[in-house]
């Protein structure tokens, strides 16, 4: 409905822009104008990526809730009525563009949250694990392109597909490892500080080690006093 609205007000502009040259005589309001015109294509941009966010399954803090939607809507008829009557002044322009540069710092804030939640302990477990997983530098690349993709502003649509796939990525090479009990993820976690011991090597650990091969790749050394 917002998108609609907002769309309808910035092609209302356009036209109108067009088809008044008288408006060459006032050029405070075609000035006005032009500014309003931006704030709406910023506007835009803003609601587009906070919808696409949300359509990939990310769940967010969307920008638009309660108060807030019913400000921004009756911010958007306002603009109609004013570019209607002529009576655009250069405060409502500003108190608009106040709005949405809000708007813009809130989106810029909630990203690394929702992409943080959605990655879960994915990263982690890369760290964690890549030294016992086959491709260990195709998991350090994934772990190290999440984490990236997590902090990056502004963010595209394609590096939000990429960050999805990244995480699934991740998720499926940790997978490999067969890894759903609590106490061979405990054993990994000292295994990555050294600090396993002989007795944390028992039967159920001992099992896991052998139905992934990693006999090989796992060794336990002397502690020097």
């Amino acid at each position: 409905m917002i998108s609609e609205i907002m769309n309808k007000a910035i092609l209302d502009i356009d036209v109108y822009y067009t088809a008044n040259a008288s408006l060459k005589n006032n050029k405070d309001f075609a000035d006005n104008l032009i500014k309003l015109s931006m704030q709406l294509e910023a506007l835009k941009r803003i609601l587009l990526l906070d919808e696409y966010i949300t359509s990939q399954g990310l769940n967010q803090d969307h920008l638009l809730s309660g108060n807030g939607k019913t400000g921004l809507l009756e911010l958007l008829a306002e603009c109609g009525q004013k570019v209607e009557a002529r009576n655009l002044e250069f405060s409502f322009v500003t108190q608009l563009a106040r709005e949405i540069n809000s708007m813009a710092s809130q989106q810029k804030e909630n990203w690394p949250h929702t992409a943080t939640a959605y990655a879960g302990n994915v990263p982690e477990s890369l760290r964690n694990m890549s030294a016992l997983l086959k491709e260990t530098e195709k998991a350090n690349a994934v772990q190290e392109m999440i984490l990236k993709l997590q902090t990056r502003w502004p963010i595209a649509r394609n590096d939000i597909t990429l960050f999805i796939a990244k995480v699934k990525e991740g998720q499926s090479l940790l997978d490999t490892l067969q890894i759903n009990d609590p106490e061979v993820d405990e054993f990994i976690t000292k295994l990555r500080l050294q600090q396993t011991t002989i007795s944390d090597l028992n039967d159920n650990i001992l099992s896991w080690i052998r139905k992934n091969h990693l006999e090989s790749r796992i060794k336990i050394g002397f502690v020097t006093r």
